[in-house]
């Protein structure tokens, strides 16, 4: 989390918590609160308080990471081999956001594959927990990769989404 961030890079450049204070024109029990967790600061003040710090907020659309979505269950063979992340029916939306956003916005030239796999892993969504299906639903552009007519190929990978989303939604 930034907070984490904020506090070590703070006492990286040996600076106290007033000092961070009294440079960011942030207040000093707003500094503390961030640092502990407790703070939601607003874009302008997490600006003020990492400028100091020689730090920088960038805001932008996250990338998939496509062997963390093979680990939820998307019907890929991931080159690690090994799951990152635990799977979660959060990490799961995420990861979907993502890969719909990336899939969208790189038209054509997307591997179809991967298009395949998340259209397959929607399925297996839709039959089998139409709970989450709602959920995921909400997911910009997600209803383009709603399959219309499930191909044979498409239902078996939907099968081996199945074998693992069962374990975790």
């Amino acid at each position: 989390m930034f907070n984490n961030v904020i506090r070590q890079t703070r006492r990286n450049l040996g600076l106290t918590q007033a000092k961070l204070s009294q440079i960011s024109g942030v207040s000093l029990p707003f500094i503390q609160n961030m640092e502990a967790g407790r703070a939601n600061p607003s874009v302008g003040v997490l600006g003020a308080v990492l400028a100091p710090l020689g730090l920088t907020l960038e805001i932008g659309h996250a990338q998939p990471n496509w062997d963390d979505l093979a680990a939820l269950g998307v019907p890929l063979i991931s080159k690690s081999g090994t799951r990152k992340i635990p799977p979660t029916p959060e990490a799961l939306l995420q990861g979907l956001t993502c890969a719909c956003f990336e899939l969208r916005s790189s038209g054509s030239s997307n591997d179809p594959r991967k298009r395949e796999a998340i259209q397959a892993v929607i399925l297996a969504i839709m039959i089998h927990f139409p709970r989450f299906f709602e959920r995921c639903a909400r997911i910009p552009g997600f209803a383009e990769f709603i399959p219309e007519q499930p191909t044979a190929r498409l239902i078996k990978l939907s099968r081996q989404a199945l074998s693992v989303l069962a374990t975790y939604l």
